[in-house]
């Protein structure tokens, strides 16, 4: 037996849309992403799989996620800074290709594990509060249970 999480970034926001780094800002799904968390929904109450505990990020866009796909599971969803997004420092609101063309964004393509997001978070600091909550939500679940776990692009893939 075993436990299964269910990693989800946030669905869309109109910063997705534009192409740009939303990243603390309190924003909300677009309607779009209202439509793909209702469709992220169906698809698991249709998959039979019962949810011990729902997680989020507590900025909006994540929350608003994790609320529609927790209705029909009678499951509250618990806001957990540690799954927050990137502190993007001077890069949040611009278009990812604004920061593309910037040397500051070479230096930290570079060498990600040393350099911090100009203004912002050390890519380090961010594995380090992430995995932490993922692994408080195992020991707080018995084996076998199903974590959702919502939360940003960025923090999700330095998980996986």
């Amino acid at each position: 037996m075993y436990t299964t999480l269910f990693l989800v970034r946030n669905a869309d926001t109109d910063f997705t849309r534009d192409g740009r780094v939303a990243g603390r800002r309190d924003i909300g799904l677009s309607a779009a992403g209202r439509l793909q968390a209702g469709e992220l929904r169906d698809r698991l109450v249709a998959s039979g799989h019962e949810v011990a505990e729902i997680l989020a990020s507590p900025l909006p866009r994540s929350v608003e996620t994790a609320e529609i796909v927790a209705a029909p599971f009678g499951q509250g969803v618990v806001r957990d800074p540690r799954l927050i997004d990137f502190d993007a420092g001077r890069w949040e609101g611009q278009t990812h290709g604004e920061i593309g063309a910037t040397a500051e964004y070479q230096r930290f393509i570079a060498n990600p594990v040393d350099e911090s997001i100009p203004g912002g978070e050390k890519i380090g600091d961010v594995r380090d509060r992430i995995v932490a909550s993922v692994s408080q939500a195992l020991a707080d679940n018995e084996l076998g249970a199903n974590i959702f776990i919502v939360s940003h692009a960025g923090p999700l893939r330095v998980l996986v």
